[in-house]
């Protein structure tokens, strides 16, 4: 099967370091986060990247966490979208 991969390179305000996000979209309603860091770069041989995270993610999952469709609650904020 081909899924949809976009990938992204994040670094803080106090560190170059830069950290890989990869994110596999299954569908519409799941995907796949993987976390990389390279901070060997320079030291070990190129290819040594390691995993530090893997997260799944659903819209059931997101619809449950911030209440979608609930409509006894009131906010005041916004839900980070999905």
């Amino acid at each position: 099967m081909i899924y949809g991969l976009t990938t992204y390179y994040i670094n803080s305000k106090t560190d170059a370091n830069l950290m890989r996000y990869d994110v596999i979209n299954f569908d519409s309603d799941t995907y796949l986060m993987k976390v990389f860091d390279n901070k060997q770069q320079g030291i070990s041989t190129p290819d040594f990247i390691s995993q530090v995270a893997e997260l799944k993610i659903t819209r059931a999952d997101y619809n449950a966490r911030y209440q979608v469709g609930n409509n006894a609650i009131v906010k005041m904020n916004l839900d980070p979208g999905f």
